[in-house]
């Protein structure tokens, strides 16, 4: 299992494959093709709430991303904002501070345009600052909103950059017919588990396009680009640093009763009696496909080979994640 919470790296080093592999286009079809509405849970909430749904749906998010945020609600004037004061997936490569995101990572984004659009809003996303993991959207409803979204985007844009005190004074753009939501990094657990659901999308979506040899090529690039401390400390301790990865992934992911470890000089034997990712995708009525068992057993035999060990999956079961698998000294 790829954890949630290492998601992000994974993601950028799909666009990477794909660039690699088709060219920039690709990459931009890829997150067309993602960003559909019928996909989107986006689209979801504005079906159900219009553009209160763009409120709804980012509160979680900025919430289980742990985000240093604030965005700002009028349904009285049309409009939702929102202030990236360091966004966790593009501030998480900062963190690592061994992995490069993919060049034009943050205009994913921009792809959430296609739910919105759908329901006749306007979307106006502002990347200045995005070195620095920080940017602003604002989102409008044009049959509310009576503004000038370019002078609003600038004044958002100033704020920032003369220190956003929506934590402390208040945010500017707050009033009686605006609601106001800030996060921080400190105050929230980093879990966002919906991204279970977009690994099984972009994995089957590599097996599609281009079939196992390309899934595998995917997946053994995101291990040797993003598992770097790990394959050192499996240098330093053997298997001993395999499981203590293992236990930090399902502890991480909020389910260590999943796991049971065999552990000997020569062989880290692993249960695991459900996936948490299955469990999460299972419970929201999503099926994950049949490329998501790969997601496991192709990173685990990459990380095995990487540092001279060997891996065997010995079962694997598509309804629940359970699996049974070994890393071992050869």
């Amino acid at each position: 299992m790829i954890s949630c919470t290492e998601f992000v790296p994974a993601y950028s080093e799909l666009f990477k494959f794909i660039d690699k592999k088709a060219g920039r286009q690709a990459v931009y079809d890829y997150w067309n093709w993602l960003f559909q509405p019928e996909k989107s849970p986006l689209n979801e909430h504005l079906d159900r709430a219009g553009i209160r749904g763009c409120w709804d749906y980012w509160t979680v998010i900025h919430r289980e991303e742990a985000c240093d945020n604030t965005q700002v609600f009028s349904e009285k004037e049309g409009w939702h904002i929102s202030c990236m004061h360091s966004c966790p997936s593009k501030g998480r490569f900062a963190k690592l501070g061994y992995m490069e995101p993919f060049e034009e990572y943050c205009k994913h984004c921009d792809s959430y345009d296609l739910s919105l659009k759908k329901h006749g809003f306007e979307c106006f996303n502002d990347y200045r600052g995005a070195e620095r993991a920080c940017c602003r959207t604002l989102i409008i409803d044009p049959q509310k909103f009576s503004g000038n979204p370019q002078e609003m985007v600038e004044k958002m844009y100033q704020c920032e950059m003369n220190g956003c005190t929506a934590d402390t004074t208040g945010c500017p753009f707050a009033s009686e017919n605006t609601i106001q939501q800030t996060t921080t990094s400190e105050g929230y657990k980093y879990l966002h588990p919906e991204f279970h659901v977009y690994m099984d999308r972009g994995a089957g979506y590599v097996l599609d396009n281009y079939g196992m040899e390309g899934l595998q090529e995917y997946l053994s690039q995101f291990t040797l680009a993003f598992h770097v401390p790990l394959l050192q400390a499996i240098e330093e301790k053997g298997l001993a640093a395999i499981a203590e990865y293992l236990r930090w992934l399902y502890d991480t992911e909020e389910a260590h009763t999943a796991l049971s470890l065999v552990e000997t000089d020569s062989e880290v034997a692993v249960t695991v009696h459900y996936c948490p990712a299955v469990k999460y995708m299972k419970g929201r009525g999503y099926t994950p496909g049949k490329s998501f068992e790969y997601c496991t057993s192709m990173v685990y035999d990459a990380l095995a080979k990487a540092s001279g060990l060997g891996f065997n999956m010995n079962a694997y079961d598509h309804d629940t994640g359970a699996a049974q698998f070994r890393f071992y000294i050869k």
